[in-house]
């Protein structure tokens, strides 16, 4: 898995690249939502999911999501922060949300859950396009 780190915190960013990396995870980093966008964008290297804080959007998280499905569409998004852990749903994508102070093991497991669900989602839009081809 390939994880889209977006944090503002160098202390923080560094934390999750150092737990992610222990899981297996390749990390990319970006300390802001433009620089996050201007990765995906340039799709040199596209992770698997974007993970970011909400304290980092200006807005509501739900603002970083819809961006991130317009440049990749179906890309997972994990939000942590805030008061619970709630999964949202945008859209046809579940965005997740770990609490803060959240729980590393818990956010790595949701980041594992939205990674399997959106692989399930382009298997099954493939093979529904296959489908649709031949028949």
């Amino acid at each position: 898995m390939t994880a889209l780190v977006i944090e503002d915190d160098p202390v923080l960013r560094q934390f999750l690249r150092r737990l992610l990396e222990r899981h297996g995870a390749e990390v990319l980093l970006a300390d802001s939502e433009a620089e996050g966008l201007d990765l995906l964008q340039s799709g040199r290297q596209l992770p698997d999911i974007v993970v970011h804080g909400d304290a980092l959007v200006r807005e509501a998280p739900t603002r970083l999501a819809s961006r991130v499905e317009q440049i990749v569409p179906g890309m997972p998004v994990v939000t942590y922060g805030g008061a619970t852990v709630l999964p949202r749903i945008s859209g046809r994508r579940r965005q997740l949300s770990a609490g803060a102070p959240f729980d590393a093991e818990a956010l790595v497991q949701e980041m594992q859950f939205a990674v399997r669900r959106a692989d399930n989602a382009g298997q099954e839009r493939s093979s529904d396009e296959a489908r649709s081809a031949t028949g």
